[in-house]
């Protein structure tokens, strides 16, 4: 294998890819998840992470108010709340969130820079396929060494998709990739903390410083995809496969292959098939939470080694705890954004979850991806109900309605936005390969900061 190419199969693609050579299929579906993406957005808006970065930027000079942050500071902020309720968009089957990273970046910079929609939808979807590809080259091995593959793979999708927009030149571009492998970072064991958060926000943030350093004029060794101690090796990646999947930029999507799923929880998606196969048991006709004496929750390898912990301390550890999701959806025979709310749970809830068994299923060890989760709940007099569930394939993204997506979006900018502005952002999403300006679709996403003041934090 000759690992002098991988730069430049990187660099031809991301200079060359214009919206003219990307399939309309694609185009429909990126138009999707950039939607989805800033729903996201929009509901993290009242978050615990983001009111206390505010307070922190206030707290570091940089005076009250968004209106008084830098460039590189909005797109933090943003990604901060793309990434604070977990229900932005993934990798199919492959952990990775390209849209918590991406989106913030193109539309800011979009904005800032004046460009049109079709720029930065062009600009998104050369940093997503970008991002993907780099994503999945680093694993299943970099996700076990306890990095972040979202912030790892994320920080060079930002930066591509910025430099795309800034009009760097290959040379340009080459420094500005570089510098966003040189900034590359993020830990797996931050899930469940608000280090978390911030370490995809600021991947989102430094692929745009890279591509403004590189825009300036500063250098960087633009081969770090190559050679001896190359970023793949540095970060476990799959160096034998880097050829092979980097060929594919430009000829197969990753909207085809590994695909992109929209997210119906928000909640990490490895808690997914544990929470469906808990509301299987809830729809048996002789449950009662009552009644229940011992539960059982075996999952994937994969899921089990990325959530461990088995008592979340606070709101946002409940979406990586897979115990406590499975006793919240027995116990409301339903899940969603209420389940993490703060509420007075039975006595028995605590003695269930202390004493719940949680591991790997026997089937599942040693294999990779997400796999199936397999719940059972013991009642008195010793009936087993149980239910098994899989991850399921109506998530991803072609395979979600518009009335759904729209749905979703409703939820996320509940009380964010009137109907009129809703309309307004989900028609501009819709048009985004048209080339009018960005800045009208921004500005109306950008009222969520002048509510959430009004409305209570997380």
């Amino acid at each position: 294998m000759n690992t002098q190419l991988l730069t430049e199969k990187v660099l031809g693609f991301v200079t060359e890819n214009s919206l003219e050579r990307i399939d309309p299929w694609v185009v429909t579906l990126a138009k999707r998840t950039m939607l989805d993406g800033m729903a996201a957005m929009a509901s993290g808006v009242k978050s615990h992470q983001v009111t206390c970065t505010l307070k922190s930027m206030e707290m570091a000079g940089c005076g009250k108010g968004r209106q008084n942050f830098s460039l590189w500071d909005q797109v933090f902020l943003w990604g901060v709340a793309a990434h604070s309720t977990e229900y932005n968009d993934m990798y199919d089957q492959l952990p990775g969130h390209p849209g918590a990273v991406i989106v913030p970046s193109v539309l800011t910079v979009g904005a800032f820079e004046k460009f049109g929609k079709k720029q930065v939808l062009e600009a998104y979807i050369t940093g997503l396929e970008t991002a993907g590809r780099i994503n999945e080259i680093l694993l299943p091995k970099h996700h076990k060494m306890g990095f972040h593959s979202t912030c790892v793979s994320g920080i060079l999708g930002s930066a591509v998709a910025a430099g795309k927009l800034l009009l760097l030149n290959r040379e340009e571009m080459g420094a500005a990739l570089g510098l966003a492998m040189s900034f590359a970072g993020g830990l797996r064991r931050n899930f469940g903390y608000d280090g978390n958060t911030l370490q995809v926000a600021r991947s989102s943030m430094d692929g745009v410083r890279a591509a403004y350093l590189a825009r300036a004029g500063l250098k960087a060794e633009c081969t770090l995809l190559d050679g001896d101690g190359n970023f793949f090796m540095a970060f476990h990646g799959r160096l034998e496969e880097a050829e092979k999947t980097l060929n594919l930029l430009g000829t197969k999507s990753v909207f085809e292959e590994p695909g992109i799923r929209i997210k119906k929880y928000p909640a990490c998606y490895s808690v997914y098939q544990a929470v469906e196969a808990a509301l299987m048991i809830t729809r048996q006709s002789d449950f009662e939470w009552e009644k229940v004496e011992h539960i059982s929750c075996l999952t994937s390898e994969h899921s089990f080694t990325s959530l461990p912990e088995r008592n979340p301390k606070n709101r946002y550890a409940r979406r990586f705890s897979v115990p406590y999701c499975v006793l919240v959806t027995l116990w409301e025979k339903c899940f969603g954004e209420d389940s993490f709310q703060e509420k007075a749970f039975p006595a028995s809830f605590a003695v269930l979850l202390d004493q719940m068994e949680y591991g790997v299923h026997s089937e599942q060890k040693g294999k990779a991806g997400y796999g199936f989760t397999e719940v059972a709940v013991t009642l008195s007099g010793g009936r087993v109900l149980s239910g098994r569930a899989w991850p399921d394939p109506g998530e991803r993204a072609e395979n979600w309605s518009l009335e759904n997506l729209e749905k979703k979006f409703n939820q996320c900018t509940e009380k964010l936005f009137t109907e009129q502005e809703k309309n307004h952002i989900r028609t501009e999403a819709d048009t985004m390969e048209e080339d009018t300006p960005v800045d009208n679709l921004y500005k109306t996403l950008s009222l969520v900061w002048e509510r959430r003041e009004k409305n209570e934090t997380d």
